[in-house]
């Protein structure tokens, strides 16, 4: 979804769950600023069926390109910004090289299992953030599930302010307010409503 000039949307379990049926929902909502030029541009929808983004091995490692370039692929998610995203599943231990793979700065997000990086082990749960481009090397350990995501910066500073991001304050009043007073682009078949926030 690129929300652009601005998009409301809504997260529904579909009716056919609803029915006192337990199920886990596991996924990653994830905001990535959009260049300064395409800050206004109209709001979009892609359904990228993961069939459709690169998948390779190597060794005991499974990787899917999910959005960006990388490792010699792009993925066919559209973005604007110079960003990547990478999923790694290991089945053994598998030391993990990034070097000319991956360009700017590089987050690595533990979903399961561990890594040792730096002489520390890290466990699933925490993020480890790489500054110096090209240089990541990490040891993955059996059974690991990561997510490698990270990219260029964007050469102009970013504000937020609950779910309204820009590189202009002014703007992120003007959606507020327009959010307060119900002018804000809504759905049209949800009369749901969550209040902007007062802190």
């Amino acid at each position: 979804m690129v929300a652009g000039k601005g998009v409301s949307h809504t997260e529904r379990t579909p009716n056919d769950l609803r029915k006192g049926h337990w199920f886990t929902a596991h996924g990653y909502q994830i905001w990535v600023e959009l260049p300064k030029a395409f800050e206004m541009i109209a709001p979009e929808f892609h359904n990228i069926e993961a069939t459709a983004l690169p998948n390779w091995s190597d060794g005991a490692a499974q990787f899917k390109l999910i959005a960006g370039e990388g490792f010699g692929k792009k993925s066919s998610v559209p973005t604007y910004s110079p960003f990547f995203m990478v999923e790694v599943k290991t089945t053994e231990g598998y030391d993990l090289v990034i070097n000319n793979q991956l360009r700017g700065e590089i987050g690595i997000w533990i979903v399961a299992g561990s890594i040792e990086a730096f002489g520390q082990v890290i466990e699933k749960g925490n993020i480890v953030v790489s500054k110096i481009e090209d240089t990541c090397a990490v040891r993955l350990e059996a059974n690991t599930h990561l997510l490698l995501f990270g990219g260029q910066p964007l050469p102009e500073e970013r504000h937020i302010n609950w779910n309204f991001v820009s590189s202009d304050p002014e703007k992120i009043e003007a959606a507020k307010a327009a959010w307060a007073a119900k002018t804000f682009p809504m759905m049209s078949n949800d009369d749901s409503y969550v209040p902007l926030p007062t802190n």
